[in-house]
C-alpha cells in the first residue's frame, strides 16, 4: 500500500467533477505538464503521474516536490489536495480538516478510538492468560520440586 493523494473538487458533500479539458488546460502550467488522455494520465517534470478516475486526479506516495506541484494544480482547476488521512494541504507544512470532509474525518476517528479499544481489550485479556499460565507452571514447577 501507499500513500494516497487525491485532488478533487467538491462543495458541501457534493462532488465536483473535474472535467480532462480543464485537466488539459491547468497541465500546461505546470513545468513539463502534459496531458494523455488515451491513459488518462497527466505527467510533469520530476516524475510527477496523475491518474484521472471518477472526476478526480490522484497519486500514490508522492514527494514534497510532487505534493508541492499538486497544490498548485489544485489551485489551477479551483479544487483541493485531500490525502489519505482526509487532511486537505494548502501548503507542504499547513493542512487542515476541510468543512467538507468533517462529518468523514469524525466518523474515521470514531472508528479509530473503537479499535484502539478493542485492541486495548485484547492485549488486557492476552495478558492475564499470560499471567495465568505463568502462575499455574509455577505451582506445578514448586509442587515437583517439594
Amino acid at each position: 500500500m501507499g500513500y494516497h493523494v487525491t485532488i478533487l473538487r467538491t462543495r458541501g458533500k457534493a462532488s465536483l467533477p473535474i472535467i480532462e479539458d480543464e485537466i488539459e488546460r491547468a497541465a500546461a502550467t505546470l513545468p513539463g505538464g502534459r496531458h494523455d488522455r488515451a491513459a488518462r494520465t497527466l505527467h510533469a517534470d520530476g516524475g510527477l503521474q496523475l491518474w484521472y478516475q471518477d472526476g478526480q486526479l490522484w497519486t500514490k506516495n508522492p514527494d514534497d516536490d510532487g505534493l508541492d506541484r499538486m497544490i498548485a494544480l489544485a489551485d489551477a482547476l479551483g479544487a483541493r489536495v485531500r490525502g489519505d488521512e482526509g487532511e486537505t494541504y494548502r501548503a507542504l507544512d499547513d493542512a487542515y480538516t476541510h468543512p467538507d470532509d468533517e462529518d468523514d474525518h469524525r466518523a474515521t476517528a470514531a472508528s479509530a478510538d473503537r479499535w484502539r479499544r478493542r485492541e486495548r481489550r485484547t492485549w488486557i485479556v492476552r495478558g492475564i492468560v499470560v499471567a495465568l499460565l505463568v502462575i499455574l507452571a509455577g505451582r506445578r514447577l514448586v509442587q515437583a520440586y517439594w
